[in-house]
């Protein structure tokens, strides 16, 4: 785990710490939910302003920039935005920025679905047999039946 995510996961540690998110039972899940999407988007803001200086340039500024001088800009950690008429339309950024921000990505998910069960769970839990007998099967016809399948080589 490289410098960056390792420091994602310590601040989001960190703030879910202080807002005591374990604390949180299933009463109140829209206001649960609500905190959770607030405190994603705010630490996914927090964290990443001014990691990455950015410039934004019009089309016609890129365009006598060339690509070599955007992609060395890119190099040197640079973030190169260009507009059209006002409006952001395209960005170029180095590989490393875009890795992190997979990454970034991926935690932010992974954090949001535990959270997601974190709020939503109410403690109850079924009995693999329970459920097994749910669905009208029997443990034991199961397991004659893989035992059959394996034998006769079918996984």
């Amino acid at each position: 785990m490289d410098r960056f995510t390792s420091r994602t996961i310590a601040c989001l540690r960190q703030a879910l710490s202080r807002a005591s998110i374990s604390s949180f039972r299933p009463c109140g899940l829209r206001r649960q939910a609500w905190f959770l999407h607030s405190f994603l988007y705010s630490f996914a803001m927090t964290t990443f302003a001014g990691v990455h200086p950015e410039r934004t340039l019009s089309v016609t500024a890129a365009t006598g920039r060339g690509v070599a001088g955007l992609v060395k800009d890119a190099e040197r950690g640079e973030d190169v935005i260009v507009e059209r008429h006002g409006r952001a339309v395209a960005a170029v950024i180095s590989v490393k920025h875009f890795d992190e921000l997979h990454r970034v990505r991926a935690d932010l998910i992974a954090a949001s679905l535990v959270l997601a069960r974190e709020l939503s769970d109410t403690g109850n839990r079924t009995d693999l047999d329970d459920a097994i007998a749910a669905f009208g099967f029997d443990r034991v016809e199961l397991e004659t039946e893989l035992d059959a399948d394996i034998a006769a080589g079918r996984e």
